[in-house]
């Protein structure tokens, strides 16, 4: 989760067009919009991790019409992954929040990570096209799991014991992360700021990817 919501970041701070997508969201949680329902073929080149050494993506399977179903997939079953991470009946422990939340959005981040890189770096029309599409609902996933109370209820409840945790230091400095990462995006605010913060957040996001698809757009045309 953390690194899809890294590369978000560092696109919106790039000025282009994102790591956390979405399904109902928890009662009291500003919702995020709810993509259009898009079935996923199994053939789909994002369906499954690539089979190529060290993962490399497919690139001869790949076309422009992979990419939307992916990421409307790859957003509902991450939205369906933190849903019962942030619902687990049982108590919080770093595997069934830390360490859940960072294995999921597998094919989320298959698919983000090779259209953002190939966007940033070989884009044309039918590109940004998609990504004027998917990037504000990216965002709204990504703020939909930061602004969750029960998942942040987890989280903030194992950094206030994460001394009595026995982590190991890596353990320990990713919760330490995760909270601040929470923190930093609203988490912590009352319900009436993080609905402001999210709107807020689209405004500003919207905002700073039509400048950058404008710059870009000058570039293709030079």
């Amino acid at each position: 989760m953390r690194k899809l919501a890294a590369m978000v970041s560092a696109l919106c701070l790039a000025g282009s067009s994102l790591v956390l997508v979405p399904l109902a969201a928890t009662a009291g949680t500003p919702a995020s919009p709810s993509p259009d329902s898009v079935a996923m073929s199994p053939d789909n080149p994002f369906a499954a991790p690539s089979s190529l050494p060290y993962q490399l993506p497919p690139f001869d399977r790949i076309g422009d019409g992979d990419y939307r179903a992916a990421f409307i997939a790859g957003m509902a079953a991450q939205r369906a992954e933190i849903d019962a991470i942030a619902h687990n009946p049982q108590p919080a422990t770093f595997d069934n929040t830390v360490l859940a939340l960072e294995r999921s959005g597998r094919l989320l981040t298959r698919v983000a990570f090779v259209f953002f890189n190939l966007n940033q770096s070989n884009s044309d029309e039918a590109m940004l096209k998609i990504e004027t599409e998917i990037a504000p609902k990216l965002q709204a996933h990504q703020d939909a799991a930061y602004l969750d109370p029960a998942l942040f209820a987890r989280i903030d409840t194992l950094y206030r014991q994460r001394a009595q945790l026995d982590l190991d230091p890596e353990s320990r400095q990713l919760l330490e992360r995760y909270h601040i990462d929470f923190v930093r995006a609203g988490a912590s605010a009352s319900q009436i700021v993080a609905h402001r913060l999210v709107e807020q957040v689209l405004i500003d996001f919207r905002a700073e990817h039509d400048v950058g698809k404008l710059q870009l757009a000058d570039l293709l045309i030079i």
